[in-house]
């Protein structure tokens, strides 16, 4: 009977010695998935930081493209007005230089008439002369 009980005693002790090291096996296997898990919860945390970053970066770009949008769209509309008035002063120029050419030519007509109106003058006169003469010596 006493080995038997030894034997028991000698299970008993196998089985306390199982369980005891089931339990370290246990925590171990715990204790790294808990620094498994730590891991991986401070490796989400830092993608939630560049997550939202990113978003901030992106939202930041955005409101940039949108004020750089408006800015150009201003400066187009202001170039389309001065190209407006660029041609509406092209236009009154040119107006300008046809009524130049036409004072120009009207100027060269009324030189024309004034040269031919001095030549007929003169003739008058030499003909009134002439006639004076002529009166003068019939007389």
């Amino acid at each position: 009977m006493k080995t038997a009980q030894s034997a028991e005693e000698h299970l008993e002790k196998q089985k306390a010695e199982f369980e005891k090291s089931k339990k370290t096996e246990e925590w171990a296997a715990s204790s790294v998935q808990k620094q498994e898990l730590n891991n991986l919860k401070a490796a989400n945390a830092t993608l939630v930081k560049e997550k939202i970053a990113s978003k901030a970066v992106t939202k930041e770009a955005e409101a940039r493209g949108a004020v750089a949008l408006k800015e150009a769209e201003a400066r187009a509309v202001a170039v389309v007005k001065e190209l407006a008035d660029a041609n509406a002063d092209r236009s009154k120029l040119n107006k300008t230089v046809e009524e130049f050419h036409e004072l120009k030519t009207r100027e060269s007509i009324l030189g024309d008439v004034t040269s031919h109106a001095t030549d007929v003058k003169a003739r008058a006169r030499q003909a009134e002369e002439d006639r004076d003469g002529l009166a003068t010596s019939l007389a």
